[in-house]
């Protein structure tokens, strides 16, 4: 296990959102993000990461939490969980376990309280290292991408000829690396609220199916009682047109 590999917060989870607000919020340290908890785990035995985040709601997740914690390699790394589903109750009674997490959070997350943790443990580098997303399982993110050579060619004059390439590079340059990589920083927070809209609707759309089912039941039990309500009419009208025995 590497020294660079140990410097980086794990994220477990398929939101991508989740990755960019941990960025965000803490400048400086480095985050790889997996979308599932066999590659979540596989990453983590192999690189033990700073801190993981783990969705609860993925397939496994709260297994994956148990195995964490019981793992003699992993168990001291902080671990977050986060779900959108999960309520106030089912995270108290988590808590109480032998493989509890060492907090727990509510999606959409709440940056605050993700920055105090991490400030907490001493989880982030010191300052002079350079953050990076790294949004794959084992694909580092390139310092100069197109979009940020597209960004420095919309600032050229019209009609200079010059190698947008090299002055991205060149330190005379007026755009530095600290503007671009502010850029990417708002990116990721844009696409942060982006997600987390897209989580909330998705949320509202699973409690409306819910409530969609509950108005089904509820409109089957009062057309069965309607039935039985005529079934007992039908059986009295009859019984009073019967000639007395």
């Amino acid at each position: 296990m590497g020294t660079e590999s140990s410097k980086k917060a794990l994220v477990i989870d398929d939101d991508v959102s989740t990755a960019a607000v941990l960025a965000a919020c803490v400048p400086g340290l480095p985050v790889v993000s997996v979308a599932d908890c066999e590659r979540g785990v596989a990453l983590a035995m192999e690189r033990a990461p700073r801190l993981i985040v783990l969705n609860a709601d993925l397939l496994n997740g709260w297994t994956l939490c148990r195995r964490l914690k019981k793992d003699a390699t992993l168990k001291d790394v902080p671990l977050i969980v986060v779900s959108a589903l999960a309520t106030a109750k089912q995270y108290l009674d988590h808590g109480k376990t032998a493989a509890h997490a060492d907090l727990y959070l509510h999606k959409p997350i709440a940056p605050t309280d993700l920055a105090r943790f991490v400030a907490e443990r001493a989880i982030a580098p010191p300052p002079e290292e350079e953050p990076d997303v790294e949004i794959a399982l084992d694909e580092d993110v390139m310092d100069i991408s197109d979009a940020d050579v597209e960004e420095v060619e919309a600032l050229l004059p019209t009609g200079e000829a010059v190698d947008a390439h090299a002055a991205v590079q060149d330190d005379s340059f007026h755009r530095s690396r600290a503007e671009v990589s502010a850029l990417k920083m708002q990116r990721l927070k844009d696409a942060a609220e982006l997600d987390t809209l897209r989580s909330e609707v998705r949320r509202l759309r699973a409690q409306n199916a819910e409530l969609t089912e509950s108005l089904e039941r509820v409109e089957e039990a009062l057309q069965l009682a309607n039935e039985i309500v005529n079934r007992h009419r039908e059986l009295w009208d009859a019984a009073k047109k019967a000639p007395p025995s």
